[in-house]
């Protein structure tokens, strides 16, 4: 049984020897695996940010927190030194196709976070007429734990020709039990080697501000992929990492208080006003970085 960073370079290591090889959209190729999971558990105060490289924390939450704001300008994020988004959002087909500005990802994860359903393109947050799905599920948290609706969706067919890129993770579910909050991460496409160390990092974060402003503890975090693969330009740098003996996990603590008596929209205009240095990371040991490039 392969647990902690153990099951993802089991995963990496899966997709080298039994991957399907497939051409995709990028024209670069992948191996591919259908169908896979990850689980970490959080409850041991361990942060799952993978030591077989150097993950990029920074923009693990700058990202994050960009995403729970609304926000869909990458400039935002390319100003901090994230660029993560510039090669989708900066595409010239994606900007002739969509007739969005460079650096727009459309009406992407943080439009169908805060304002799934509405019109894309009203920059007044007035006239908003979608539903805040993160302000749902915070209200949920609180008032009916027990439920089986405590969830959001990224995924909105309507819509996703206006954005650069459908949304690779796209259903998130929360499981409250003994006060600890558990989440179902589901992605229909992972790029194994350079997204998914963010992706489980990012969820894991995103558990412990939700568990934080509901008064919950941590629990796990179930990743399930569809269309798991690495890229052909990948299978030398997946062999470096799979070759590396891995440090115990860092640690995660948020830094800024919140009062146990606030309101819902207190719990929204905290999570808003989260920045960087309100996150503390302890004990991060871990192996250089290995270079890739993205594929667009």
């Amino acid at each position: 049984m392969h647990t902690g960073e153990g099951s993802y370079l089991k995963l990496l290591d899966d997709i080298l020897k039994e991957g399907d090889p497939r051409e995709d959209r990028t024209g670069i190729g992948t191996l591919s695996l259908f169908g896979v999971d990850l689980r970490f558990d959080l409850s041991s105060g361990c942060f799952p940010l993978l030591t077989t490289k150097k993950v990029f924390f920074r923009g693990v939450v700058e990202e994050l927190l960009w995403m729970l704001r609304g926000e869909t300008d990458a400039k935002i994020l390319h100003d901090k030194g994230v660029k993560i988004w510039d090669g989708n959002s900066t595409d010239t087909s994606y900007i002739e196709r969509t007739g969005n500005p460079p650096y727009s990802i459309g009406p992407g994860y943080g439009f169908q976070l805060r304002n799934f359903g509405g019109s894309y393109g009203d920059e007044s947050k007035e006239s908003l007429e979608g539903v805040d799905q993160l302000k749902r599920v915070i209200h949920q948290l609180s008032h009916d734990k027990k439920s089986r609706r405590i969830m959001w969706t990224y995924c909105n067919p309507l819509q996703e020709h206006m954005m650069c890129l459908p949304p690779c993770h796209y259903s998130y579910q929360y499981y409250v039990k003994n006060n600890t909050l558990h989440c179902l991460m589901t992605q229909r496409s992972a790029d194994v080697f350079l997204g998914t160390p963010f992706n489980i990092a990012s969820t894991a974060l995103l558990v412990h501000i939700l568990a934080y402003v509901s008064g919950l503890r941590v629990g796990d975090i179930k990743i399930s992929m569809g269309d798991a693969h690495i890229y052909k330009n990948h299978v030398e740098q997946s062999h470096l990492q799979c070759s590396r003996i891995p440090y115990p996990f860092p640690t995660l603590c948020i830094t800024k208080v919140i009062s146990k008596d606030s309101s819902l929209d207190d719990k929204i205009n905290f999570i808003e006003s989260l920045t960087f240095t309100d996150f503390q990371l302890t004990g991060y040991n871990h192996h250089g970085t290995i270079k890739a490039k993205m594929a667009v």
